[in-house]
């Protein structure tokens, strides 16, 4: 593997929230005989990884920092201090991507990427992994407006991170609370997140990965999907709760 540093200027621009945003440098990954660019910076301690096709739009460029920002700071000053410090060794990758298996009618997306193999097999940067993928941020971010419809995503996305490269896909406490909700019939029938008329399966049925991404959402924000927040969560499914606040280090009386 080679890795290039080539340190640039960059302006800061004048916006109307309050960040840290890093100087700027130039960071390049090969794996076989792909090389892939990147603009890097630092944002509220995380790594954002820009390529660099897309950091070249400045406007675009700007968007994303300013969307990431935002996201991050919905979840920062509530999570507690331990486990900040994990989420933040996972890094944030943002590019364009024509070889990544999107679904039916989504131009863009943000998903968690684990598996180094995986990404490799698909043509993908596999040193992105373990890291939180804005796929197509354009699609995703302006026209699709994923942090609209869901302002807690990144912190879903990270809680996959949590899950699976902190305490282990199959960690007891997360497993064991999926498999009660599930044998109790929890999550088969709730409010449709698009038409509340409408009783589907949650997205937190999916599988014990989904179901504690859906439940930090719901604990520490707002989810799109039922059990929407706190309060609901607690009372829609107890086991979740204390799940959250057990796996999160939550320490408080209630």
């Amino acid at each position: 593997m080679k890795i290039l540093f080539l340190r640039i200027p960059i302006i800061l621009f004048a916006i109307n929230f309050t960040t840290l945003i890093s100087q700027a440098e130039l960071k390049s990954f090969s794996d076989k005989e792909k090389t892939w660019n990147y603009e890097v910076s630092n944002i509220l301690g995380w790594n954002l990884y820009i390529e660099q096709s897309v950091s070249k739009n400045k406007k675009l460029n700007k968007i994303i920092k300013k969307e990431i920002t935002e996201g991050i700071k919905r979840f920062i000053d509530v999570v507690p201090d331990e486990s900040l410090k994990f989420l933040k060794t996972i890094p944030i990758w943002v590019s364009n991507e024509p070889t990544y298996p999107l679904r039916e009618n989504e131009r863009g997306v943000i998903p968690f990427h684990h598996d180094k193999n995986w990404l490799r097999d698909h043509g993908l940067n596999p040193h992105m992994a373990p890291g939180v993928h804005v796929i197509n941020p354009e699609a995703a971010l302006i026209e699709h407006k994923i942090f609209e419809w869901g302002p807690m995503t990144m912190l879903h996305e990270l809680a996959h991170a949590y899950h699976i490269v902190h305490r282990g896909y199959d960690d007891p406490l997360i497993t064991k609370s999926y498999t009660k909700a599930i044998a109790r019939g929890l999550y088969m029938k709730v409010p449709d997140r698009k038409d509340k008329k409408k009783l589907v399966k949650a997205y937190a049925a999916s599988n014990k990965a989904e179901y504690f991404a859906e439940a930090t959402e719901a604990y520490f924000g707002h989810n799109d999907w039922f059990p929407h927040n706190r309060k609901e969560l607690k009372a829609y499914d107890p086991g979740a709760y204390q799940m959250v606040q057990k796996a999160w280090g939550i320490k408080i009386k209630d």
